[in-house]
């Protein structure tokens, strides 16, 4: 099979024996900024292979037709499949209405309406299916229930949004701050004696593992992103939370007084200290 292809709005590309990758993005529809002067920021997919089965994290944005689906199925080979959801935003749920046949691993603390076959999950649990065994972790911070998944014999990862994948969105929680440095501390501290995980980060084309036309210039690159990334996360959340750091304009969700910190590998996007969480 190619290591790389295309099936529109799509693009496959195995990343590692095992890992492929899937994100709403072409050579004709690339990451960032486009022609007609629109930016283009796809969501990630990941396939992860076991013996007998494979585990989708993630479902990506909501797209006509059944292209997803037609992916996974031909990476699939006849094998049974599953779905793995890290958190419950319409980024990362979008392709649900393909894979209703299918069970779906959701966070108990993060729940998705309109599952069709869900088996909740939460924290310390561990999936141990068709030759794959995931830790379930906890990663609140982006969302009240965020997890990660962790296939410890192959050092796979798979963190959707909850560190960002070059920068995290903290918008949605009340003290999301606090909340995310006792995720961080918590995720370094499991870490601590093992090897470097393989991140699998929810839109990978933030790594800017090559430019993205459009990036903002003082966002870090991060095309090797790793534990090195989370601490400097982390040492970046304590001087938000010190003021011993100064962040510059930012606006999303129709929000213009959120600010931007950056320190080494890292950048935060949130609300100002003391001011209230967004929805989405």
């Amino acid at each position: 099979m190619q290591t790389t292809f295309e099936h529109a709005p799509y693009t496959a590309q195995r990343l590692t024996d095992g890992v492929w990758h899937i994100e709403d993005a072409t050579r004709d529809r690339p990451p960032g900024l486009q022609r007609d002067g629109s930016f283009h920021g796809p969501g990630s997919v990941y396939v992860l292979e076991g013996t007998d089965a494979v585990l989708v994290v993630d479902l990506g944005f909501s797209y006509p037709g059944h292209a997803l689906r037609e992916i996974v199925d031909r990476l699939a080979d006849g094998r049974a499949i599953r779905v793995a959801l890290t958190h419950n935003h319409f980024d990362h749920t979008g392709a649900l209405p393909q894979f209703q046949d299918v069970p779906i691993y959701v966070p108990v603390d993060d729940p998705v309406p309109g599952v069709a076959h869900p088996i909740p999950v939460r924290p310390g649990d561990t999936i141990s299916w068709g030759g794959l065994s995931l830790q379930v972790l906890d990663a609140r911070g982006h969302t009240a229930g965020s997890v990660l998944y962790y296939e410890a014999q192959r050092g796979w990862l798979a963190t959707g949004d909850a560190f960002g994948s070059g920068y995290a969105w903290l918008f949605f929680l009340p003290d999301v701050l606090s909340v995310y440095r006792e995720t961080l501390r918590r995720t370094l501290d499991f870490f601590r004696d093992k090897p470097e995980p393989l991140f699998l980060c929810g839109h990978r084309y933030q790594q800017q593992i090559t430019p993205v036309p459009g990036m903002d210039p003082l966002t870090p690159r991060n095309p090797d992103l790793g534990l090195a990334y989370l601490e400097d996360m982390l040492t970046l959340t304590e001087r938000i939370l010190a003021g011993s750091i100064q962040g510059r304009p930012y606006e999303a969700l129709g929000r213009t007084d959120l600010l931007t910190y950056t320190y080494g590998r890292a950048e935060i996007d949130t609300y100002p200290l003391g001011s209230a969480p967004l929805s989405i």
